[in-house]
């Protein structure tokens, strides 16, 4: 867990919190013998709102982009991360390992 912590501080991913909330994190065995470093947000998500809008249909978002003359593709890494989170969504997602209180 502690190397995962590490690449996190690293890279710019996680950060040292004083957060009040806090969530479990462990390490999952992966179908090819490593790990996934996963938090369980399940008591989290029981304390919110779920979003009540709908997503669009994926018909009407490729209408959307027309007779396009060039049609980029991407694959980030690791994408979830891609994602900018409000300083609340940040303060919520702390999640505690053995040695820290960090937060996304």
């Amino acid at each position: 867990m502690k190397q995962e912590v590490d690449y996190l501080l690293m890279n710019g991913l996680a950060k040292p919190s004083t957060s009040s909330w806090s969530s479990p994190c462990l390490l999952e065995n992966k179908p090819d013998g490593t790990y996934r470093f996963v938090t369980d947000y399940r008591k989290l998500n029981a304390a919110t709102v779920p979003d009540s809008f709908p997503l669009p249909r994926i018909d009407d978002c490729v209408d959307s982009v027309g007779a396009a003359t060039f049609v980029s593709r991407l694959d980030l890494l690791k994408g979830y991360w891609q994602v900018p989170l409000t300083p609340f969504a940040s303060k919520v997602s702390a999640f505690v390992t053995p040695d820290n209180l960090l937060q996304y």
